[in-house]
């Protein structure tokens, strides 16, 4: 999720991690009242929503995660 400019559907999410659609959603909908701004939305021409993490606050996780990582 975070290595990808792809924005992806529940469906896709729940196919990916092996977990029920509805799951997946009640996980996200957690993040985003912890997280308000983490992970965005959009409707695509399938009226289907997609989820993504904006590129700006992709590059400060992915940077965060590789200094946690190096300190190990």
């Amino acid at each position: 999720f975070l290595n990808s400019d792809i924005k992806l559907s529940y469906d896709d999410l729940s196919i990916m991690i092996g977990h029920e659609i509805q799951t997946i959603t009640n996980q996200m909908n957690k993040i985003r009242k912890k997280y308000p701004n983490i992970i965005k939305e959009q409707v695509d021409n399938n009226n289907l929503k997609r989820l993504y993490i904006p590129e700006n606050l992709r590059s400060i996780l992915l940077k965060e995660k590789l200094r946690k990582e190096l300190k190990k």
